[in-house]
């Protein structure tokens, strides 16, 4: 038995791990331990010593030395080598999205989607089409937009969305087309502040969807003036739209009558990009860090 900061006692066991005992409430809980493969509440606990950091030292009876730091991590873990409950299977994680209700919607490089309740103790998985379902295996990037859709673009399967009327996926590769031909790979997708959706390709340039007439805008002016090979989109907070491409950065303001793209960064090939706090557009690249101050000054961090 053993006091902590808190005067909760927390009791060792014989076969039933670590237990707290709140003075205040008498509720018993257990206490997870970070052992791969050896359930907290089976294990036998013999002697616990504390340091002057008040850092826990737990004796495992035939399983070796455990540390709990009295610093609470601040980041949870779901994944296949999770200790409580694996809700995302195996396979790379590509893509996150939180929508409107707390859901996070996760993509995976193999195994497709899953949705995971607000309080993450849940989650549903769409069956792919390997599975005998409806939904593509490698998800590259996701988006709910305000009407509660949400989008998603594969590598391979084009883009489809999850309706919020049914929860049903649905492809889209009758909308998003060039020439009449299905576009099959995309990279990202955001909705800007007129309710349009705007999804790059990789190598079919730039597609926009008006969620509001829920139709394609067929005839973009400054469709050829953007690199077509498309990796990354960023809808900044002065309605700009940033497109990353293989040959660096192109923006765009949505807020002009006549749309004339701006380039920087050519012959650089970026992977993402993000708005900060002050307004500033920072991009990951195969060239390093990039920057793009609010007056426009464009530095590398190498």
């Amino acid at each position: 038995i053993d006091h902590r900061q808190t005067s909760d006692l927390i009791v060792c066991t014989d076969g039933n791990g670590f237990q707290i005992i709140n003075h205040a409430t008498g509720k018993v809980s257990d206490v997870m331990l970070n052992i791969p493969m050896q359930p907290s509440n089976h294990l036998k606990i013999h002697k616990v010593i504390r340091d002057q950091k008040g850092n826990m030292w737990v004796n495992l009876y035939q399983k070796g030395i455990a540390a709990i730091s009295s610093s609470q991590n601040a980041f949870g873990y779901w994944g296949s080598k999770s200790l409580v409950n694996n809700i995302i299977g195996k396979s790379p994680v590509v893509a996150l999205c939180k929508d409107s209700k707390g859901n996070m919607w996760v993509g995976t490089d193999g195994d497709g989607i899953y949705r995971i309740s607000d309080d993450g103790a849940s989650s549903y998985h769409y069956p792919t089409y390997t599975d005998g379902g409806n939904t593509p295996s490698n998800i590259r990037t996701i988006c709910a937009d305000s009407n509660g859709d949400v989008w998603f673009g594969s590598y391979g399967n084009g883009i489809g969305r999850i309706a919020a009327k049914n929860g049903k996926y649905s492809s889209c590769e009758d909308i998003f087309r060039r020439l009449d031909v299905p576009v099959t790979r995309f990279y990202d997708i955001v909705e800007d502040g007129n309710k349009r959706l705007w999804a790059a390709s990789l190598g079919a340039g730039i597609f926009c969807y008006d969620l509001t007439r829920q139709k394609l805008v067929e005839e973009l002016s400054f469709y050829n003036e953007i690199n077509k090979w498309q990796t990354s989109l960023l809808y900044t907070s002065d309605n700009l739209l940033y497109v990353g491409t293989f040959d660096g950065i192109f923006y765009i303001d949505l807020s002009a009558d006549t749309i004339s793209p701006r380039q920087m960064f050519e012959r650089v090939a970026i992977n993402s990009m993000y708005e900060d706090s002050k307004g500033q557009v920072w991009a990951g690249s195969n060239n390093g860090l990039l920057l793009v101050d609010t007056t426009g000054i464009l530095q590398t961090f190498s």
